[in-house]
């Protein structure tokens, strides 16, 4: 199952905490459970597709993110039944 994980930042985000979040993502996709991730343009947040087996499994997964640990920032986790199709992304 795909798992869309969205992540809003808080009033306490503190920008100190982002390298333990990216090392959280790396180790992901090291063991193969991050499928696409990156932060939206406004700042605001950012979202990453994960890879497992339930969506509870994926919410397990996700809360272990530093970013949601130290209540940085919010988390929202939805089951996603996505498609990929053959046209190319925009730049």
């Amino acid at each position: 199952m795909i798992c869309l994980v969205i992540t809003r930042r808080r009033a306490t985000f503190d920008p100190a905490r982002l390298s333990e979040h990216y090392a959280f993502l790396a180790d992901l996709a090291a063991k193969g459970r991050l499928l696409l991730s990156g932060p939206f343009n406004d700042g605001s947040g950012g979202g990453y597709l994960l890879a497992a087996d339930t969506l509870a499994e994926g919410q397990t997964i996700a809360e272990q993110d530093p970013l949601h640990r130290y209540g940085c920032s919010d988390l929202e986790i939805h089951g996603w039944s996505a498609t990929r199709t053959a046209a190319p992304w925009p730049a």
